[in-house]
């Protein structure tokens, strides 16, 4: 870990994950700490740079040279422990650029209040990859690429899950088919109550940075 140009990914959960994907489509190097054991040695083994690790413990930040990472992101969902790694991390290295994820926008006041971090809410339940797809480009943007590419890699991303939910379904629904098992379905009626359900339905973030 001697270089300086690298990025520090704390959480390896769903958002986090995201987050490491968008960074090796930009070949940005990073490193990840994840501390469920299973999940940090599953990453390993698929060869991605993810450690098992407490982001709490300063002696852990420093083994790994936190402190000359260009910038670190936390996305912790609880919001004790994402205080705890947020405070250590500030207290140790009160010069890196953070970029954390917030609970709610009391959390997200306190976090770029007191701590002077940029900080994201998610404003609907997390459900989805759509969620977490604007969390990560504005990470991208805070590490100065521009707005046209940040762009293009989302759209990118985006379409490549909706295309792979929309092979699943199909998939399905061929079976069920083939099986005779939706015989009893109504098939104006069921399928449009569905499609209208997916229609009604939006993902959005609130942004705040810190100044």
């Amino acid at each position: 870990k001697e270089r300086e140009d690298f990025v520090v990914v704390v959480g390896y959960g769903r958002i986090g994950r995201l987050v490491c994907d968008l960074l090796d489509k930009k070949f940005i190097p990073y490193v990840a700490f994840e501390v469920d054991p299973k999940r940090a040695v599953e990453a390993r083994q698929r060869g991605f740079p993810v450690f098992y690790g407490d982001a709490t413990r300063p002696e852990v930040l420093r083994s790994f040279n936190v402190g000359k990472a260009k910038s670190l992101i936390s996305t912790i969902s609880d919001i004790r422990t994402a205080n705890k790694a947020v405070i250590t991390i500030r207290r140790e290295f009160p010069n890196l650029p953070v970029f954390a994820r917030a609970v709610n926008a009391q959390h997200q006041k306190r976090l770029q209040g007191t701590l002077n971090v940029t900080a994201m809410v998610p404003v609907l339940p997390e459900d989805s990859i759509m969620v977490s797809l604007p969390f990560g480009g504005a990470f991208l943007r805070s590490l100065g690429l521009n707005k046209e590419e940040v762009n293009i890699l989302l759209e990118d991303t985006r379409k490549k899950y909706l295309d792979s939910r929309g092979l699943e379904v199909e998939e399905t629904e061929n079976i069920l088919e083939q099986l005779s098992l939706n015989t009893g379905k109504k098939s104006g009626e069921a399928d449009g109550e569905k499609t209208g359900e997916k229609e009604g339905r939006s993902d959005g973030l609130s942004v705040s940075s810190a100044t």
